[in-house]
């Protein structure tokens, strides 16, 4: 993308492949997840009852990779 906005990059990127290239890519990933291969980045864990907070953390960028809501 920066080499097509000539190093500006984008805010926005639409990608239309569609459901079936996504859910094939993202059946992959959870193999690999659960293989080992992956390891996903969970920054922390909020219960249904820290929502408020948890949407606070993320708008305030206090939160890398995944966050996890557990009920």
């Amino acid at each position: 993308m920066l080499e097509f906005t000539g190093g500006d990059g984008v805010s926005v990127l639409y990608d239309a492949v569609g459901k079936d290239a996504y859910v094939g890519m993202s059946a992959e990933v959870f193999e690999m997840i659960a293989a080992g291969v992956l390891k996903p980045n969970i920054s922390r864990e909020y219960t249904l009852d820290e929502i408020a907070q948890a949407h606070i953390d993320i708008a305030g960028r206090e939160t890398t990779g995944a966050i996890i809501l557990t009920f």
